[in-house]
C-alpha cells in the first residue's frame, strides 16, 4: 500500500517509484514511436499555425478595410483584386492544414492509448490468470476489476491528454 499524505484536506496515496513506473511506461510505448514522432511534429506544426493564423488574418483584414476604404474615397465600386483573392485563399488553406493537422495528432494519440491499454489490459488478464483461487476468496467481489480498470483507463486519458499538453 503507497504512504498517504494530505494535500488541500483530502488524503491522497503518494506513489513510491515514479521514475521507475514511467520508465515501464515508456517501454510499452516503444513500438509506437514512428507514431508518437509523427503526433508531436503535427502538434507543434498545428500549435504554430494557429498562433500564426490570427496574426495573418488580421493582415489580410487590414488590407480587405483598405480596399474598401480606398474604393469608397474614390466614390467606385469595391471590388476584389487579385493579391487579395490571393490572401483569402493563403488564409483558408492555413486554417484548412491547422485542422488537418490536429486531426492527425488527435488520431494518431487515440490510437497509441487504445493501443497502450490493449497491451496493459492483457498484462493484466494474464496476471490475474496466473493468481491461486485463495487471492480472489480472500478479495471482495469487483474491487480487483475495479481498480484495475480505473488505473488503465486513467492511463489512457492522461496519455491522450497530457502529451499534447507536454509538446
Amino acid at each position: 500500500m503507497s504512504p498517504k499524505k494530505k494535500f488541500a484536506g483530502i488524503e491522497h496515496e503518494v506513489p513510491q517509484n515514479t521514475k521507475s513506473t514511467v520508465v515501464r511506461l515508456c517501454g510499452h510505448l516503444h513500438g509506437q514511436r514512428v507514431r508518437l514522432t509523427v503526433g508531436a511534429l503535427s502538434i507543434v506544426i498545428s500549435v504554430a499555425l494557429s498562433i500564426w493564423n490570427p496574426m495573418y488574418s488580421a493582415i489580410v483584414i487590414d488590407h480587405l478595410w483598405q480596399s474598401v476604404q480606398a474604393a469608397w474615397q474614390a466614390g467606385t465600386p469595391f471590388s476584389v483584386t487579385g493579391t487579395m483573392g490571393r490572401e483569402h485563399v493563403q488564409l483558408t488553406v492555413q486554417y484548412l492544414f491547422t485542422w488537418l493537422f490536429y486531426y492527425l495528432q488527435s488520431y494518431l494519440m487515440a490510437s497509441v492509448a487504445e493501443s497502450l491499454v490493449l497491451s496493459l489490459r492483457s498484462q493484466v488478464a494474464q496476471k490475474l490468470n496466473r493468481l491461486p483461487l485463495r487471492f480472489f476468496d480472500k478479495q471482495q467481489k469487483g474491487d480487483l476489476m475495479s481498480l484495475f480498470t480505473n488505473d488503465v483507463d486513467t492511463i489512457s486519458d492522461a496519455l491522450n491528454n497530457s502529451f499534447a499538453l507536454l509538446i
